[in-house]
């Protein structure tokens, strides 16, 4: 996944600071600019997205925050699983 989303910032002519601030998985900026022109976190697992990693792609003042996690086998529908934990 990694590599699609660097080629595709590329592609965009932004410039990737990885693990910037600590905060964010990744973190692009369009050239000679000091607001991140893109965020990114990449989870393996969903059960912390709505309370770990959604706060903190809204804490960035980036044009465009991503979120990329996937769900466990045979579940289809996250935020059910979540309001219902």
């Amino acid at each position: 996944m990694e590599k699609i989303v660097d080629k595709t910032a590329r592609s965009l002519d932004l410039v990737k600071k990885r693990r910037e601030q600590g905060r964010l998985d990744f973190t692009w900026y369009r050239r000679n600019s000091p607001i991140p022109a893109m965020v990114g976190e990449h989870e393996d697992d969903w059960k912390d997205v709505f309370t770990e990693e959604i706060p903190k792609l809204m804490a960035s003042n980036a044009e465009l925050k991503v979120l990329i996690c996937y769900l466990p086998r045979g579940r289809r529908n996250l935020r059910e699983d979540f309001w219902n934990s």
